[in-house]
Formats: C-alpha cells, structure tokens, sequence
C-alpha cells in the first residue's frame, strides 16, 4: 500500500487493538477503544455467518488446553458462570449509564468536584491544589505518567486524564463533549490547574464505603472535602443526556421522536420506527 512509516506504526497499534481490546491507547491518546465494541460486535455477525454457511470451529475453544481461558486467563477457572443466570439474569440491568463522557472511573470524582464548587462557590484563583483519593488499581489508568495525564497530548487522551478532567469541572462548572476538544487540551487556564492536581491511592474502598474523595485546599488556608459514590442516572436525567447529545445532529421535533418512540419499545413499539427516527429524515 506504500504507507508512510508514521502510518505503519499506526496499522500495526490498530491491528493489536483488535486482537485483544488492550489498554494501550491510554499512553498517547490514540483512538481506537471506540474501535473495540464495534470490532468484537463484527467478529461475532462474521463467526455467525460463517457457522450458518458450514465453517467449522473448535468446539473446546473456550476451555481446551490452546482455548480462550488457557492463553487469556490465570486458573482457577469457573466454567459454570459462563450459564449461570442464563436467561434470566440481564447484566444490562446492573449497567450504570455515564453521566460524562470519559473514562467511568473519574465519574465519581468529577461529580463530587462540581458539588464543591457550587456548595462553597469556589473559583479557580481559590484554588491552591486538590488531592483525589482512588482506588490504586486505576492509579495507571487516570494518574499516571502525572506529566503526561496534566497535560494530555490530544483530545481523546484527555477522557483518562484526571487532573485535566478535574481542572476543567473547575473552570466551566460542568463537564460534557466540549471539555474534550484540541482546543481545550490547549487552554492554559485548565492546564495551570491540572498541574496543581494530586492523587492519593487507596487499597480499595470497603464495601460501605465511597468511592471517590476529592480534598480541596484554597489558597488562603481553606480545606473542603467531598465523598462520593456514583449513582444510576434517573430517567430523566437520562433522557436529558440524550437531548443534549442527539440535538448535535437532529432538530427538536426529530429528538422528541427518537425519545418517544425508544420509551414506546417496551410497550411492543417496533424497532424499526424507533431506527427510522434515529435518521435526519425519519
């Protein structure tokens, strides 16, 4: 194809991702998480239809001794969850739906942030640093390299940057699509603040315990601090995210539509209408 050696890196980092979902996106903001779901999702519609057309695949390729959980995984292994619940468990259910768009970690964080700024009515030149207290599993994920994550190096590495995160619910008051733009990677108000925000990690909350903790300091001597566990969005706040976001690309009448007719789905509504409407000119 006669790519370019910049692009062929590029082939490769992509090709890895879609062997095995990895994390390594997280290093230089790189895009292709997005890519993972929809690439799993292909496999599958392909392994199917090639099993409907005769293909033939190993039977044993989940516990065999060259299977998934042989190369994937670390014993002991549990093969009866892979049923257990089988039709009637839905994990779905448990799913909770981001109220931000990054990385669901940081949720948590960024709520109990904007509870801080407007409860105590703080301003960025208030602010002298902020310590996040998280879990030491997603230390790698949102803290460290520290250099790096104050200073995310494009717009999608910003989504699992939390200092960048943090500084900027400091700045605007809020956190949505707009916080993670080239643009505001850029802004240097935001990225002043990031450097002035630390992370402590902990050993895992217990079970009755928060999941997040941010502390404040002010620079005239001032702590706040503030707990948070990160919640199921009600449906109305859900229907309100999708307002937001669907108003990118639809008018008002064709988001009103889309709303109405996924709610109509578990009254028997078709999927059909619901796919027409999600369409400029359903």
């Amino acid at each position: 194809m006669g790519l370019t050696q910049h692009k062929l890196v590029n082939a490769v980092g992509i090709a890895g991702s879609m062997g095995s979902g990895i994390f390594e996106y997280l290093k230089d903001g790189s895009w292709v998480k997005p890519l993972h779901p929809g690439w799993a999702a292909h496999a599958g519609i392909t392994a199917a239809t090639l099993a409907e057309a005769g293909f033939v695949g190993p039977s044993t390729v989940l516990e065999g001794p060259h299977g998934v959980l042989k190369t994937h995984a670390d014993p002991p292994f549990h093969m009866g969850r892979q049923t257990e619940g089988l039709g009637t468990v839905w994990e779905t259910l448990h799913a909770l739906i981001k109220p931000f768009p990054c990385g669901h970690i940081m949720h948590p964080f960024i709520t109990a942030t904007l509870n801080l700024r407007a409860s105590e009515q703080i301003s960025v030149a208030d602010v002298e640093s902020v310590v996040c207290t998280i879990d030491k599993w997603a230390v790698p994920i949102v803290c460290e390299p520290a250099e790096s994550k104050a200073a995310p190096e494009t717009a999608y590495h910003s989504r699992f940057s939390l200092p960048f995160t943090i500084a900027s619910a400091l700045v605007d008051g809020w956190v949505g699509v707009g916080t993670y733009t080239e643009a505001r990677v850029r802004d240097e108000e935001v990225l002043r603040l990031a450097a002035r925000v630390g992370y402590e990690a902990k050993d895992g909350w217990d079970a009755d315990e928060v999941l997040a903790r941010v502390d404040l300091r002010t620079v005239d001597g001032q702590q706040f601090s503030q707990s948070q566990v990160q919640t199921q969005l009600t449906d109305a706040e859900i229907v309100e995210k999708f307002r937001s976001l669907a108003s990118r690309v639809l008018d008002e009448d064709g988001v009103d539509r889309v709303i109405d007719r996924a709610l109509a789905l578990e009254r028997g509504g078709a999927v059909r209408e619901l796919l027409e409407a999600t369409s400029s000119n359903g």
